[in-house]
Order: structure tokens, then C-alpha cells, then sequence
């Protein structure tokens, strides 16, 4: 009647006390005034402080170092990500241990914002239910995993004001599925743990060309410029080497490393163009393109065809080299009835013969890091072995 939520206590439960009970160590009430203080330490605006691993799409993560002042740009810029600024309550899909999910837990903690975390897609739906989460940050393979959920448990995410979603490419089959089933505006992002969030849109703004892989358009505090292999800029337009420079860039650790002094850039492995308008168009990774006698794919574009194929629920493309005059192209799938590997390679053909898969394996599931990426190398290992 008096309005406590919760009582604690250190000496044993009352019994039938309808108000809920925590029990706690009898120091817990001690006075601590007259305690040492423990001590501290305060770090210099270029101090190393943080030492944050790479999402590891190659199974190592490269560890980099970050100072006061690189975390500070990176939480400031993070409350200008859509509308991570003006919402409340934050759903963080990545796991802790990766810095895509710190960035997002202590961006929002420094504003002042409640953090809800769940295990699994199923526990989402009754958490942001039950909290009234208005902002989920989650990869794209959990986007997938959140929209079967919902398709099963309909229900429980009309709080939702916004979903960011990065990592990968969202595909076509992924957005109508979702379409259909949540009904929050869906921003891609494009981030990493150099730069921090190089690009972003609501994916309906990118329209016709989210087809051709744009994935955003250059926020504010970065720049993309595009290089050809020997490191010289490209014209607008042009397609190659991507190089990226932003406000809070983190700089690689280094052993004895005390200070951390900002690079001026960095090449984040991935290939794709930046048109007048500042659209951002990934390809792909540098080093998963697929050339076949010439002809030149990324991964990601052949997973999103296979992906439009009846019973596939997630692909992940990779090349195998056979000793062979052209590497062979084998594609990994989690099925579900009805599907059909045919149905798959006469679909992969109407659109290049080439590059379509020569060998499709069905597989449980596919292995991806903390934020969603597919581990290609791992998956090659597991599925090829030694003999490629």
C-alpha cells in the first residue's frame, strides 16, 4: 500500500510477504564512509584505454587501440545514428564481448538510456514487448532471425520506433519478409570497428539501388574516397579500393602502445564506388571476389539470388580452387521443404552463367562472427577441407 517494489534484507525471508524480497550479505548495509577510497586513474585525452578486437570475417580479429578522445567521437557520433538520439529504451542484438555491441551499450548508457539484451530472436519479442523497446540495433542475420520469430509469435513489437540493422547486405527476399511482418522504418548501416558508422539510410531512401549494393549515404563525419590497387585515387564514381577517413578513428595496437595517435585513414578491405551524391555502393571484400576466367562477382550478390530461390533460408557463397583451369563456385544453404538444388542453378543461370554455383551443399547452419558476417574461411575449411 505504500508503494515499494522491492525489500532487502539480511536476515531470513519473511514467509507469505506479498512484496517481493531480495536477501543480501549483512555488509551490505555497512557504513563505508570511514573505507579507503580505492584508488584511480585518469586518463589523458590520448591515453590508450581501450584495446577493441575486429569482427574477424577471416576467424582473426585484429586488435586496435583506442583512447578517451576516440570513444568520446565515437558515443557522440553514435547518438546521431537515426533516431538512437532521441529514443529511450535499446535493444542491443550483438554480443557484449564485441565492439559493435559496446559501442552501442555505452553510447547509449552515457545518454542516459535503459539497455535491454535477449539470447535468442524468440526472447526478443517478449522483452521489447514487456520493456516498450523503441530502438533495436541488431545485425542483419538477426533481422532474419527476429522476422521468423514474429511470423510465429506474432506480436509484442509495436513499441518499436526504429530497427538499425548492419554487417551484411539486406537482400531483397530479407526486406519483403520483414515488410511484411514489422512495421518500423528499417535504416542499413555500414560501420566498423576502425571508423565507427561510415554510412546509413532508411533502406526505402536507397530505393532501386539497395539492388546494386548501396548501403548508405556518407554520414557527416566521414569521407570515402576510391583507389585502384596501387593506392591512386579514382574519379566520383569510379569503382575500386575503398579508403576511409572519420572522426574517432581507432589505430592499430601495437605491443608497449601507451598513446594512440588517430591514422589518417584506412582501407577497410572492401571494394565498391561513392556516387556525387555521397551513396555509398559496396561490392564487396577485397579479397572474396570471385573472378572466373575474368568475369568478376562478389559473394554477396550471388547469395542474394540464391536467396530469391523457394525453401532457402540462408546462403553463403565462396570459391574453391580445384587445381582446375577456373575455380569452382560452391554455395552453402540452409533449406527448408520445398526446395530444389535444380530450381537454384537454372535461377543462378538466368542471370550469369558463369558465375553460377557448381556445387551446393546443405548445411545446418552457417557460421558468422558477433555482428552477422559470414566466416567464408571457416566455412571453406569445414566444407572443402584440405583438398582445395
Amino acid at each position: 500500500d505504500i508503494g515499494y517494489d522491492a525489500i532487502l534484507i539480511d536476515q531470513e525471508r519473511p514467509a507469505n510477504c506479498p512484496i517481493t524480497i531480495h536477501q543480501v550479505e549483512p555488509d551490505w548495509f555497512s557504513d563505508t564512509r570511514g573505507a579507503p577510497i580505492p584508488p584511480t586513474f585518469n586518463f589523458a585525452p590520448t591515453d590508450l584505454c581501450r584495446i577493441a578486437l575486429s569482427s574477424g570475417t577471416t576467424g582473426v580479429p585484429k586488435a586496435f587501440a583506442m583512447s578517451p578522445e576516440v570513444l568520446w567521437h565515437r558515443f557522440t557520433t553514435y547518438n546521431l545514428r537515426g533516431r538512437f538520439g532521441v529514443s529511450e529504451k535499446i535493444l542491443c542484438g550483438p554480443q557484449l564481448r564485441s565492439h559493435f555491441a559496446f559501442a552501442i551499450v555505452f553510447g547509449a548508457l552515457v545518454a542516459g538510456k535503459m539497455v535491454c539484451f535477449a539470447t535468442s530472436a524468440g526472447h526478443t519479442l517478449p522483452i521489447v514487448s514487456y520493456f516498450g523497446i523503441d530502438m533495436a540495433v541488431i545485425s542483419v542475420h538477426q533481422l532474419s532471425e527476429l522476422a521468423d520469430a514474429q511470423a510465429h509469435q506474432f506480436g509484442g513489437l509495436s513499441s518499436l520506433r526504429e530497427i538499425q540493422a548492419g554487417g551484411s547486405l539486406i537482400s531483397g527476399p530479407l526486406l519483403r519478409k520483414v515488410r511484411g511482418l514489422i512495421a518500423c522504418p528499417l535504416l542499413n548501416t555500414y560501420a566498423s570497428t576502425e571508423a565507427g558508422a561510415v554510412a546509413l539510410a532508411e533502406v526505402g531512401a536507397l530505393g532501386e539501388f539497395r539492388e546494386q549494393g548501396a548501403v548508405g549515404y556518407l554520414t557527416p563525419w566521414s569521407e570515402v574516397t576510391v583507389c585502384d590497387d596501387d593506392g591512386v585515387e579514382l574519379q566520383v564514381g569510379e569503382e575500386g579500393n575503398l579508403r576511409i577517413s572519420a572522426l574517432g578513428m581507432a589505430a592499430p595496437y601495437e605491443k608497449s602502445m601507451t598513446t594512440v595517435v588517430e591514422p589518417v585513414s584506412f582501407f577497410p578491405g572492401d571494394y565498391g564506388r561513392v556516387a556525387t551524391n555521397r551513396l555509398l555502393f559496396i561490392g564487396g571484400r577485397t579479397t572474396e571476389i570471385i573472378n572466373i576466367g575474368g568475369n568478376k562477382i562478389a559473394p554477396e550478390r550471388l547469395e542474394q539470388v540464391i536467396m530469391e530461390c523457394a525453401g532457402v533460408k540462408d546462403a553463403a557463397v565462396f570459391a574453391v580452387d580445384m587445381k582446375s583451369d577456373f575455380p569452382q563456385i560452391w554455395a552453402a544453404v540452409v533449406v527448408e521443404p520445398p526446395f530444389d538444388p535444380k530450381q537454384v542453378i537454372q535461377h543462378c543461370a538466368t542471370r550469369s552463367r558463369v558465375t553460377t554455383p557448381t556445387v551446393i551443399k546443405i548445411v545446418s547452419s552457417i557460421p558468422r562472427n558477433t555482428t552477422g558476417k559470414i566466416m567464408r574461411d571457416q566455412l571453406r575449411k569445414q566444407l572443402v577441407g584440405d583438398h582445395a
